[in-house]
């Protein structure tokens, strides 16, 4: 695990080195010339989903220091000072005093600004992270704080061309963890189920470094990425689940495997090409025995379907009818069809919720009703329509007379052929207000958390968990 994080982190500072305007040659403490190395960090692109910044104040208790992050040990300290305000003006970024003043020290054996080395690539942080990252297991708590925000580790900067700039907080991997586990899971948990987030959120985060690289960081505090808020968002207990896993990640014949995960899988996982495109070994469909119930439903007229289609691309004129018009492995709905006056649409996948609303559309493990009950479904066996009308669970007799109810991803017949699968499940709905009812929320692919809380509450571990979730999987 030691091996994978150094040399993903390194291809991490690397990416950095090409998006940021340009790193200097490294300073020790004293600003004399030191030797450049690569430590284990993540870069996390702040307030992601809001306004980017023009003005914004850096403080800490003690002092703050300047970081060159591609040297560990490059840290120089501003002699004392406790706060920076950093603001843009005419398109250039500015570091000075509360009154006004351009911060100096001495770097390289000569007087440069602050501002030079921010441009540079130096970050700011509280003087004591250099211990913290020195030995992360003493645990020296060092804060920096974002307009009063304390963070863990360093904060950066990267100008954009509307005179803002966007705040890069840099910081050791478990660092970063500390400030996503309460968000994504809560920490009063059972801590088993923690440690299997703290797992996933680990391994996500390292197999997706440099994935807003372009921006120059690499993942978003947005559930983007993942949910990171800082310090502010710590808690003893979820912090504990990070430290008795620190290190730890899954792998998938010997190489790094991303820690995908969501809410609820409505008893049923997905595997990952029925959700996005290509196939991933260690992500498949699951049946899903500790999965809470999660109901859900969502009622759109014909016009607000329309409008939606319309908004993101699509056009089909005034909505005629909506239909189901295939399920995956899962059971899940793989593809709507939308027939307008002027054409018809078919979204597929998870693009069906991503168009017509992922918090409204939780999961594709839905239904759909009218509320004017205008609706015909149909079962296709080898391409032939049957006539009799059929519900979303077929119900069959046994030679002893004994019922049992198929799901739909189990779907065959016997006929004169012999055993043939029934195809292409119809629900089209012609009425002018639609209800989806559904169960579950989120893709489905990888770890439902609801179902992690239930398996620890049962005795599982951690490990047990990930690997119910994520097939063929090793822990190290």
């Amino acid at each position: 695990m030691k091996q994978w994080i150094k040399k993903m982190l390194a291809a991490g500072i690397a990416l950095l080195l090409l998006v940021s305007p340009g790193f200097p040659a490294s300073y020790g403490a004293d600003g004399s010339a030191a030797n450049s190395s690569s430590p284990t960090l993540i870069r996390v692109g702040l307030q992601y989903t809001q306004s980017a910044l023009s003005r914004t104040v850096i403080t800490a208790a003690n002092e703050l220091s300047l970081w060159n992050p591609s040297n560990g040990a490059d840290f120089i300290s501003l002699g004392g000072k406790t706060e920076i305000v950093v603001s843009m003006e005419a398109g250039t970024l500015k570091a000075a005093d509360s009154s006004g003043t351009e911060i100096q020290v001495i770097a390289g054996g000569q007087m440069v600004t602050v501002t030079s080395l921010l441009r540079e690539g130096f970050l700011l942080c509280s003087s004591d992270y250099s211990s913290r990252l020195a030995d992360p297991a003493a645990g020296t708590l060092s804060l920096t704080r974002v307009d009063g925000v304390p963070y863990r580790g360093a904060i950066g900067f990267t100008i954009n061309a509307n005179n803002t700039f966007r705040l890069v907080n840099t910081l050791t991997i478990d660092e970063y963890a500390y400030g996503v586990i309460n968000s994504e899971m809560g920490y009063s948990n059972p801590m088993e189920a923690l440690k299997a987030q703290a797992v996933v959120v680990r391994s996500y985060a390292l197999t997706n470094l440099g994935r807003h690289g372009t921006s120059g960081y690499d993942v978003c505090d947005s559930t983007h990425c993942q949910v990171y808020k800082g310090y502010n968002q710590e808690n003893a207990r979820s912090n504990q689940a990070v430290d008795e896993t620190s290190m730890l990640g899954m792998y998938h014949n010997g190489k790094p495997a991303t820690g995908y995960f969501y809410k609820n899988s409505g008893g049923y996982t997905q595997k990952a090409e029925d959700v996005w495109n290509a196939p991933v070994g260690y992500l498949k469909a699951v049946s899903d025995p500790y999965s809470p119930l999660y109901s859900w439903n969502a009622e759109f007229t014909l016009s607000e379907l329309e409008t939606k289609l319309r908004t993101a691309g699509y056009r089909t004129g005034a909505l005629i009818s909506v239909s189901v018009t295939g399920h995956n492995e899962s059971g899940a709905v793989a593809s709507l069809t939308f027939k307008g006056q002027e054409g018809t649409v078919t979204l597929t996948k998870e693009k069906i919720r991503s168009v017509l609303g992922m918090t409204q559309i939780k999961s594709t493990h839905f239904s759909l009703t009218s509320a004017q009950n205008q609706a015909s479904k149909a079962w296709y066996v080898q391409g032939k329509i049957q006539t009799a009308q059929a519900a979303t669970k077929i119900h069959v007799l046994g030679a002893g007379g004994t019922k049992a109810q198929l799901e739909i991803r189990d779907k065959y017949v016997i006929g004169s052929s012999g055993i043939q699968k029934l195809e292409g499940f119809t629900q089209e709905i012609t009425g002018s207000t639609l209800r989806f009812e559904g169960k579950g929320y989120g893709h489905g692919v990888g770890m439902p958390q609801d179902s992690a809380i239930a398996m620890a509450k049962e005795g599982a571990s951690f490990t047990e968990i990930l690997k119910f979730y994520y097939k063929d999987i090793e822990i190290k």
